[in-house]
């Protein structure tokens, strides 16, 4: 709220997956700028050669092949907002050109001499340390000191498990909706599964799996049975076989062992297609046994 209204240049950092984007997108529709084309291009999709025409345009007959004059995406954001994703895979030549139209606010298209006044907002993003990158030679210091006046870091999903619920709720909403289904609650073990999964692919795979869980449950609620096996295991495995690491906080026995045997039961039920009967039996515990534990762990 306070980055959008302003025509400050902002610098978001993170992971892969992290959800930049997204938040730039954030930004641009926040801010006075929103009726206005937010325009993103990914810096390190785009060969050096081509970038500098798609970011800059370009006049009839500048190169071969040129055949008619071509808008950059300065020019089409102009009024809104430039997105440059990967800003440290652009090449350093261009990354100078970049900073002059920054200074100016002016660019000329490749193969004109006529000078193009701008009015736009830049927001660049890296999955890099800027820093790292300035000493590896991947980023102009100067380059960085000008777009890095707001810096919004971005903790991997990981790091930020408490942000997971709201998450998974909001996808699982925007992927039934486009599905023609209402939005689908999730059960707590599939959620407990969730939250304790470390999360490589950050909030781009969250998303994924909640619209792969969509489509399998039929818009219906979430069980743990439409979470990836793998997934479901990985996190069983995580829980059994790194105890130490994770159970700093407290070596007192009894929290432990339930933990343990909560993790267990989740698996058991994923394993049975929440078949209590035979969740109970691979357990080796009776099934009255089962469903008092059920409710002691709030598993129903």
């Amino acid at each position: 709220e306070q980055v959008a209204p302003a025509k400050t240049s902002v610098m978001i950092t993170g992971e892969t997956g992290t959800g930049k984007e997204v938040v730039a997108r954030a930004i641009h529709r926040s801010s006075p700028r929103a009726n206005a084309l937010f325009v993103p291009i990914n810096c390190a999709a785009i060969p050096a050669e081509i970038l500098e025409s798609e970011l800059f345009g370009y006049s009839k007959g500048a190169f071969t092949g040129a055949n008619k004059d071509h808008m950059g995406k300065f020019e089409a954001a102009n009024g809104g907002t430039l997105f440059l994703d990967e800003i440290t895979e652009m090449h350093p030549n261009l990354q100078a050109k970049l900073l002059r139209v920054l200074q100016e606010n002016t660019l000329e298209r490749l193969g004109s001499n006529r000078t193009i006044s701008l009015n736009i907002r830049i927001i660049a993003a890296t999955n890099r340390s800027p820093r790292q990158a300035i000493i590896d030679e991947k980023l102009r210091e100067d380059l960085f000191y000008r777009l890095n006046v707001i810096n919004i870091d971005l903790p991997p999903l990981r790091e930020r498990k408490e942000d997971i619920d709201s998450l998974v709720r909001h996808f699982l909403k925007k992927h039934a909706v486009s599905m023609g289904y209402r939005p689908p609650e999730i059960e707590q073990q599939a959620l407990n599964i969730l939250e304790a999964y470390a999360w490589p692919g950050n909030v781009r795979e969250l998303e994924n799996m909640m619209e792969r869980a969509v489509v399998l449950s039929n818009g219906q609620n979430i069980q743990m049975k439409h979470l990836p096996l793998d997934l479901v295991k990985k996190v069983g495995e995580l829980k059994n076989t790194d105890f130490e690491t994770r159970h700093n906080e407290t070596l007192a026995l009894q929290p432990n062992i339930e933990q343990l045997e909560k993790n267990l039961i989740m698996v058991a039920l994923e394993q049975t297609n929440g078949n209590k009967s035979k969740a109970s039996r691979i357990l080796e515990i009776s099934e009255r046994s089962f469903w008092y534990k059920l409710k002691k762990y709030e598993l129903e």
